[in-house]
């Protein structure tokens, strides 16, 4: 059984991890990153806890159909190429809907019916707005959890960070996610199974140029604090998530990528 969370937050010393092994000189660095099936992220997926990948056109997600959502997405962006960049693309006109390949395994808009919580993507449908297809599928319900109508102006903020990183940085993959618990509430407007309401998001941001990271753990209510406050270690968030996020990659790499950012207590 997996332990209820117990939320540390992370003195901001250290915003990104310290210096790692430049790792884009390897032997087939170029090969697995660039033409893979993955659009570039394929090295930075963590592992899924329910074993069901969904790729789209530029993002991934590990599905969990016990849940009805997507427990992370993970995307890839290189400003330097044209597929990498921020468009205006207009979304007039979309909604969330059911992946019709899913068969009705997915949410859909009988659970957010008459409560509190949104539909909340998790890739962000403006980082996708260089293209309507990439864009179209932001709104699929694979891409969408229950967030608290509070934590709306937060996550904005923490998206916009996020954007004005990569704007900088260049070339950065972005996991975001929910932590699985065994206290979660549920929503049960919905026939089953029921669909749980995450108490906790985090995001983490691959800085790819400069071979760093960076990671945010987020309850799912109203953030009182500042965004840098919410920053923890990818070693503490494997801890409470269960999850690996940089297996794919040397361990000597990966272990410098969970460097701890500070002191727990």
């Amino acid at each position: 059984m997996r332990k209820l969370l117990i939320l540390f937050l992370f003195p901001p010393l250290l915003v990104f991890t310290q210096e790692l092994k430049d790792f884009t000189k390897d032997t087939g660095y170029e090969t697995a990153m660039y033409n893979g099936d993955f659009q570039g992220y394929e090295m930075f997926m963590p592992t899924s806890t329910c074993g069901e990948i969904i790729k789209y056109n530029n993002y991934s997600v590990s599905f969990c159909e016990e849940y009805r959502l997507s427990e992370w997405a993970i995307y890839y962006k290189d400003i330097h190429s044209d597929a990498g960049q921020f468009g205006e693309v207009s979304r007039r006109g979309l909604n969330f809907i059911r992946d019709s390949m899913l068969n009705g395994r997915d949410g859909g808009n009988v659970w957010y019916y008459k409560n509190i919580y949104d539909k909340g993507h998790l890739v962000p449908a403006s980082d996708m707005s260089n293209d309507y297809q990439s864009l179209k599928e932001t709104f699929l319900f694979t891409n969408c959890t229950p967030q608290h109508e509070s934590i709306r102006v937060g996550m904005r903020q923490l998206e916009s960070k996020i954007r004005e990183w990569t704007e900088k940085f260049g070339t950065v993959a972005i996991i975001t996610g929910w932590v699985i618990e065994d206290d979660l509430d549920y929503i049960y407007t919905g026939p089953p199974p029921l669909m749980p309401i995450p108490k906790y998001y985090y995001k983490v941001f691959v800085d790819i140029s400069n071979n760093r990271s960076i990671a945010f753990l987020i309850p799912n209510k109203k953030i009182t604090k500042t965004l840098m406050e919410y920053v923890v270690s990818i070693d503490y968030l494997e801890s409470v998530t269960g999850l690996d996020f940089f297996y794919k990659l040397p361990k000597d790499i990966e272990r410098s990528f969970e460097i701890d950012t500070g002191d727990k207590n």
